[in-house]
């Protein structure tokens, strides 16, 4: 029980006291005055006490602030504040260790922008064909009681719009929970689920498969371009981003097969981090393994995912505007000729 409230709290501290957008517009603050030549706890203890910053984000500076004046790490006293989720702590964390937190910064104050996913690029663009579409549900619903007080029962079951109605009012209860249900479990599936299990997940298994390709190739490449090894980029990505059994899972077997049976690090992550033609590129790109090459690589393939992951997207957006449109005019199709024929037809 404590555990379920303690990511409970966690949760509502990221996501309504501290969240996204002003969580981004600290990152960029801090990391404006580090390119400037500012030391990190000079820039934290600028914005503690600036007026022109919300309560919320002063404070969170004033509590790295004193963590780094004891000798903490910055992502310490982010972690101390539970008001950052563990995602970007640890993405910190491995910033500070390798000395690249001005850029880690930069890239979580930009990364509103550069986040792909089913919400932000199939739902959000389609909240209004999505709305109206539960609008004209809702409202279809209540034409059975209306309609029930219009028409006598020998015309009730020749009436389209009366019989929509009847059958929604059946099935979209246990169609909302049934929905519920699966998506719960898509989100468990995703963050924990291997192997064959993950099959089931279908499209929301490719998506997050391509999305965490995405997020690997980029972080990759920005360790390898400041000279990190493989095992080291392994080890960072699971400390910054491993928020589930999956990510785990993937992260353990690649270490076993490169590190101990001496696996190529192309093979090592294809099928886990990586899908297999996406690996399969990465080897044509280093031949040989050469070290020198694998950060350009990182970063063409980041590129190449990343585009693929957008247009799969957009199909996806297409798919669902598509359906969303379509079934209110059916709808309209049913609903309208059997409110007019109820209302016109002779007594």
């Amino acid at each position: 029980m404590r555990m379920w409230k303690d990511v409970a709290s966690r949760w509502l501290n990221c996501a309504i006291r501290f969240p996204r957008a002003r969580r981004e517009m600290f990152y960029r603050l801090v990391a404006a005055q580090l390119r400037g030549g500012v030391a990190v706890r000079r820039a934290l203890d600028t914005l503690g006490t600036t007026a022109r910053l919300d309560a919320v984000s002063t404070g969170v500076a004033r509590i790295v602030g004193a963590a780094v004046q004891e000798g903490r790490l910055v992502a310490e006293g982010l972690a101390a504040t539970r008001s950052v989720p563990q995602a970007e702590v640890g993405l910190i964390r491995v910033a500070e260790r390798s000395g690249t937190m001005a850029e880690a910064l930069e890239e979580l104050g930009q990364g509103e922008a550069k986040r792909l996913g089913i919400a932000r690029n199939v739902l959000a663009p389609n909240s209004y064909y999505l709305v109206a579409l539960a609008v004209a549900v809702l409202g279809t619903m209540q034409l059975q009681s209306m309609l029930g007080a219009v028409l006598g029962h020998d015309a009730l079951a020749a009436n389209g719009a009366y019989v929509l109605s009847r059958r929604l009012n059946e099935w979209v209860p246990a169609g909302t929970v049934a929905l519920a249900v699966l998506a719960a479990g898509v989100l468990a599936g995703r963050g924990y689920w291997h192997g064959r299990a993950r099959r089931l997940l279908l499209f929301f298994d490719a998506e997050h498969r391509a999305r965490l390709a995405v997020q690997f190739a980029e972080f990759a490449g920005r360790l390898y371009h400041r000279g990190a090894t493989h095992a080291e980029v392994l080890d960072a990505f699971d400390e910054a981003y491993a928020r589930g059994g999956f990510v785990r899972w993937a992260v353990r077997e690649a270490r076993r097969d490169h590190i101990d049976a001496g696996m190529s690090i192309e093979d090592a992550l294809a099928g886990r981090l990586v899908p297999d033609w996406l690996a399969g590129v990465l080897s044509a790109m280093v031949p040989g393994g050469r070290r020198d090459l694998y950060p350009a690589a990182w970063d063409a393939l980041a590129s190449m995912q990343r585009s693929l992951l957008e247009t799969r997207l957009r199909t996806a957006s297409t798919l669902v505007r598509g359906g969303a449109i379509g079934t209110i005019g059916m709808m309209v199709a049913v609903v309208v000729p059997g409110i007019y024929t109820a209302y016109t037809a002779p007594i």
